[in-house]
């Protein structure tokens, strides 16, 4: 939103917008969290009127839990009802616009001198989107659990984003972080206690780490890209996962709050 004109200041962050360069330096702190204040009170009149006009947050839409259906969450794909999504009170749980394409999953290990694949295969995306949750609101009340007609709770065993490093670092459940560092952008994950992090250096080249290796990869041509140490094996599905997870976050216009956190 916009906010009102304020003589001087204004002239000035119109022209540091103009131009491209950084809007503090222009204005200032002060002023440019005055003008923060007032554009948050803006979006959020826009934001309650449009919420209120959704008919997936109205009573009768959401008045009865639907019946368990037998099968339990998993990482990516559910049945994608969506019911998690407005009974979130703090609206943690989001939609990740992943697209619908099968992920390859390969496995190489550093064996006799050379790169050999021990592993190639592919993990079925199907699903028109995923579901994911923004770790800093979430209460972890377990409402979700209760509309979801899968077993496991989708807080629980869907992605998880933190919104700082510093907030992924202070927990020890399996997580996400991303960010840029130094203006490269990078992905932290943990999955059942393993730490990884993806860098990405230019178009489909990545450096990949996590236990026992620290690799650089195009994850296009993996065996006559890859290149750094492994003690153990390489799996490439996640690097392939988190790469995409990535792009999701970065399209425009950012529906969720981890895609706005990068804008």
């Amino acid at each position: 939103s916009s906010v009102p004109p304020d003589g001087a200041d204004a002239a000035r962050g119109t022209a540091a917008l103009d131009a491209g360069t950084d809007l503090r330096a222009a204005v200032g702190d002060a002023v440019l969290a005055r003008w923060r204040a007032a554009a948050v009170i803006r979006n959020t009149e826009t934001y309650v009127d449009r919420v209120t006009a959704d008919p997936r947050y109205r009573s009768e839409k959401n008045e009865k839990p639907p019946r368990k259906i037998g099968s339990r969450l998993e990482l990516l794909d559910c049945v994608t009802c969506d019911k998690c999504i407005p009974v979130c009170p703090n609206d943690a749980n989001f939609a990740l616009m992943l697209p619908p394409d099968p992920i390859p999953v390969t496995r190489l290990r550093w064996d006799g001198g050379k790169w050999v694949v021990t592993a190639q295969e592919n993990r079925p995306v199907e699903k028109k989107h995923q579901i994911a949750n923004f770790t800093d609101f979430c209460n972890e009340c377990g409402n979700c659990d209760v509309f979801c007609p899968e077993d496991g709770g989708p807080y629980v065993l869907k992605p998880r984003f933190y919104g700082s490093l510093a907030a992924y670092r202070d927990q020890a459940a399996d997580g996400l972080f991303v960010g840029r560092e130094a203006g490269t952008l990078v992905v932290y994950a943990r999955a059942a206690g393993a730490e990884m992090r993806l860098e990405r250096r230019a178009a489909g080249d990545v450096r990949w780490s996590g236990p026992g290796f620290d690799v650089t990869v195009d994850l296009a041509d993996p065996l006559r890209t890859i290149a750094g140490s492994a003690d153990a094996e390489v799996d490439l599905g996640w690097a392939h996962l988190l790469d995409r997870i990535a792009d999701a976050l970065l399209e425009k216009p950012n529906n969720n709050w981890v895609g706005a956190l990068l804008s």
